[in-house]
């Protein structure tokens, strides 16, 4: 907002607008990102029925010549399936590790097709036939390698399925010179933090999600 429209309440009444047509669309909450709580948008929302949902940050990886290799275990395998079976393959699987979490964000199956760039991008961990566990990695246009999502279904976790996979992919970011590897998660995401960082990635960035319920 222009400094000259400040502190007339314009604000105040442009975000009561906003919750009016919000709920007449019959959306039950407005979140907005913010990169820190002390910021003016911050505390203009906090003082307006936000509160913080949740805190998410950014990890970086930059030393790939030196990975360890996944520990064998001939119960399992990696594999890579055709773009017909990795799509809902890796739906099964997403359900299956992050129904109960709070940090789910479901997948529909054309949102998957939309965003996957290649069908080897989906990386597959398996007992027998069945995938159990999934990585998502693809290298940007910019040259950098992005992993996410990482889902090992829940009766499955706990066996170093998840670092078994997030080292394969790191190694074919290896083999593709890929320099510099981001990885996304929630904070409280404890587990996957402690996997993340145990493998060398360091934290380079956070941000807030402040959310407003507009039920009754």
């Amino acid at each position: 907002m222009a400094v000259a429209c400040r502190r007339r309440g314009l604000g105040g009444r442009l975000l009561g607008r906003i919750r009016e047509a919000a709920r007449e669309m019959g959306v039950d909450q407005l979140s907005c990102r913010v990169e820190r709580l002390e910021d003016e948008a911050a505390a203009f929302l906090l003082h307006r029925g936000f509160s913080v949902e949740h805190e998410e940050c950014l990890l970086e990886l930059t030393a790939l010549e030196e990975l360890p290799h996944p520990a064998p275990d001939p119960a399992v395998r990696l594999i890579r399936l055709p773009r017909e079976r990795a799509i809902p393959a890796f739906l099964q699987v997403y359900g299956e590790a992050f129904d109960s979490k709070p940090w789910s964000q479901p997948y529909t199956a054309d949102e998957v097709d939309l965003a996957l760039i290649r069908a080897e991008d989906l990386l597959f961990i398996a007992r027998g036939d069945r995938p159990v566990g999934v990585v998502w990695h693809e290298q940007l246009p910019d040259g950098r390698g992005r992993i996410e999502p990482l889902a090992v279904s829940g009766e499955h976790q706990g066996r170093g399925y998840g670092r078994a996979l997030l080292l394969a992919a790191l190694h074919d970011f290896r083999r593709q010179r890929v320099g510099v590897v981001e990885i996304g998660l929630w904070r409280v995401n404890a587990v996957a933090m402690n996997l993340y960082k145990s493998l060398g990635f360091s934290e380079v960035a956070n941000w807030y999600y402040l959310a407003c319920s507009l039920r009754d």
